[in-house]
């Protein structure tokens, strides 16, 4: 009830002022303006304002209110806009960060298959390499053998050779010395 009567006595005096400022304008000002009040009791009560220290207080006492008001208004614009900034912000950190990890997951995924076929590529090359030189090996080996046999094979068949030309010649010695003896004997 107090802050309607306020109100009320505001809008009259500020309606009176704005009427009568021609009138009460300046430093020197110093219209009384009688004005009808209300008590608890309602009952009409009649006061005598001076008009200049009125208004210096109304106007304290607006630009304080519009002053709060305005700093009300404009903190809980500023909140607002902070939150949604803040909010704004959380959502393109998250997204980000979900398209870095996605990226990194690839790029991790692409490496492993690459390490995974170099290892392979690796494997087959080292078992390329090991089977190459083992059947360098075994060839080596195997003509080193083979040129053994044949070595073995040529000095037992030299000697075959040899043993079988002796034995043939030892029999055609005995078939020519025979054949002398027998046409020695004719």
């Amino acid at each position: 009830m107090k802050s309607v009567i306020i109100l009320f006595l505001v809008f009259l005096v500020f309606d009176r002022s704005r009427t009568e400022e021609s009138e009460s304008t300046g430093p020197n000002c110093e219209q009384i303006l009688s004005m009808p009040l209300l008590d608890n009791m309602e009952a009409t009560l009649k006061a005598d304002l001076d008009v200049r220290t009125l208004n210096k207080f109304l106007q304290t006492f607006i630009r304080e209110v519009v002053k709060i008001e305005v700093a009300n208004v404009i903190h809980e614009d500023m909140k607002k806009i902070m939150n949604e900034s803040v909010s704004d912000v959380e959502s393109i950190f998250d997204d980000r960060t979900n398209e870095m990890k996605l990226g990194l997951d690839s790029k991790f995924d692409e490496l492993t298959k690459k390490i995974m076929n170099e290892s392979v590529s690796d494997v087959e090359s080292l078992f390329d390499d090991r089977t190459n030189e083992m059947k360098h090996g075994l060839d080596s080996k195997f003509d080193e053998l083979t040129k053994k046999i044949m070595n073995e094979s040529v000095s037992n068949v030299e000697s075959l050779f040899d043993d079988r030309t002796n034995e043939i010649k030892l029999d055609l010695d005995s078939k020519f010395d025979e054949l002398m003896k027998k046409k020695a004997a004719i």
